[in-house]
């Protein structure tokens, strides 16, 4: 019995490690990105004003470029060799980034042409990291350990890395400067090149296939994908979601200012606060998501966020619009946990790079598509926000009926598995 114990705490130890890494990597990544943003802000002139005008702004250019068409070619290339030496090749290219963004800024040579080119580096290593590196981690680690629960600490990592991220990395870079704050986003990712020897079996590396097109072995990952009836279903209706996601946030930063003007630190604490929330929920989201049929996974997370939205047009106090956003955390956790099981159980391991490529450029469509052609018909005016918001959740909640079938997300994965 007490080696069975003992067994048990040392399987444990890789997952624990890995996601502190992982905790730690992705607020270093916070802190570098803010950097890189603020510095073309303050040194380039492009006000929040005059990005507010423009259409699109050098950040959303180079992070279309990045999400849309570098990671599907570094997708089909992690899936063509070993796992280990390719999340270890693509955490060392992220660094090696930053690395010559700090040598160019003490070169006096960083532009905004600069500038756009790392955006679309570090973009489209970032998208492969969280969406196939992480995943494959997990997904091989779960072979000995509760896979559910591992993505259950997944999901509750990511969300506690945005808090901490976006809490500090102002305070870093003001008491820093630009350099450090490069140097941390390398740093940070040390601890997790170390798990990737752990986690992942040591392979012959596969040398590329020069007799097989990208183009085609990208198409591949679409394929896979939309043969998967679940994963599209569920992918559609989360990108419609996307459409609105950014106007959560926007809509109680307006609600606060016109009542509590110049107090950004409680607008601070109240998306501190819907992050926490969500987090805590974690166990609750993890046990009760598996009783419920996929088909009801988006509109349950999205229900609340539509009562919320009706009650806040008719009373539009900022504490609707504080428990508006609180609310969209909740869903957005619980549909992170459901959508974290589906594609490390649903999608082969050799298949893993391309299918979360082509699932993040399908989600980044739809946020795409709202912050070029429908955030800005909403212009400050919460309550045509408010119609928006309700109407776009009405209509993600309407495809995830229609797409997906009633079968329980606990028998779906067994299935795969």
């Amino acid at each position: 019995m007490s080696q069975a114990k003992a067994k048990s705490k040392t399987k444990t130890k890789p997952s624990v490690f890995f996601l502190t890494s992982l905790l730690v990597s992705l607020v270093g990544n916070a802190i570098s990105d803010y950097a890189i943003m603020w510095y073309a802000i303050s040194e380039f002139n492009l006000t929040p004003s005059s990005l507010a005008r423009n259409s699109v702004s050098l950040f959303y250019i180079g992070q279309a470029i990045g999400v849309i068409f570098l990671a599907p070619v570094l997708a089909v290339i992690f899936d063509r060799h070993s796992k280990r030496i390719a999340s270890i090749t693509v955490d060392s290219s992220y660094a090696f980034v930053l690395i010559g963004v700090a040598a160019t800024y003490k070169l006096e040579l960083l532009s905004p042409s600069v500038i756009l080119i790392a955006t679309v580096l570090l973009k489209g290593l970032s998208t492969l990291h969280l969406s196939s590196v992480v995943l494959s981690a997990i997904k091989e680690m779960s072979s000995s350990e509760n896979k559910n629960r591992l993505i259950t600490n997944y999901v509750a990592t990511i969300t506690i890395s945005t808090a901490v991220g976006a809490g500090i990395s102002g305070i870093v870079y003001k008491s820093l400067g630009f350099v450090p704050c490069m140097m941390t986003g390398v740093i940070t990712f040390i601890p997790a090149l170390y798990c990737y020897f752990r986690i992942f079996p040591a392979k012959k590396i596969q040398l590329p296939q020069v007799d097989r097109n990208l183009l085609k072995e990208y198409k591949e990952g679409y394929s896979y994908l939309f043969k998967d009836k679940i994963l599209t279903g569920t992918v559609l209706s989360i990108a419609a979601f996307n459409i609105v996601g950014s106007l959560f946030p926007a809509m109680l930063g307006i609600s606060l200012d016109a009542t509590y003007p110049g107090n950004s630190q409680l607008f601070s604490i109240i998306i501190g606060f819907g992050l926490l929330i969500g987090v805590s929920l974690k166990n609750i989201f993890e046990r009760e998501s598996l009783k419920v049929g996929v088909r009801f996974i988006v509109p349950l997370s999205l229900l609340p966020c539509i009562i919320a939205g009706v009650i806040a047009f008719f009373f539009p106090h900022p504490m609707a619009f504080a428990a508006l956003y609180i609310l969209a955390c909740c869903g957005s956790s619980f549909r992170n946990f459901v959508t974290g099981s589906l594609r490390v159980n649903r999608v082969e391991q050799s298949m893993m790079g391309r299918v979360n490529s082509v699932y993040m450029v399908i989600l980044f469509s739809g946020q795409a598509l709202g912050g070029l052609l429908v955030i800005p018909l909403f212009q400050r005016d919460i309550q045509n926000g408010l119609l928006l918001t309700i109407g776009i959740c009405i209509l993600a909640a309407s495809i995830s009926l229609m797409a997906l079938p009633r079968t329980k997300l606990k028998i779906l994965t067994e299935e795969s598995a």
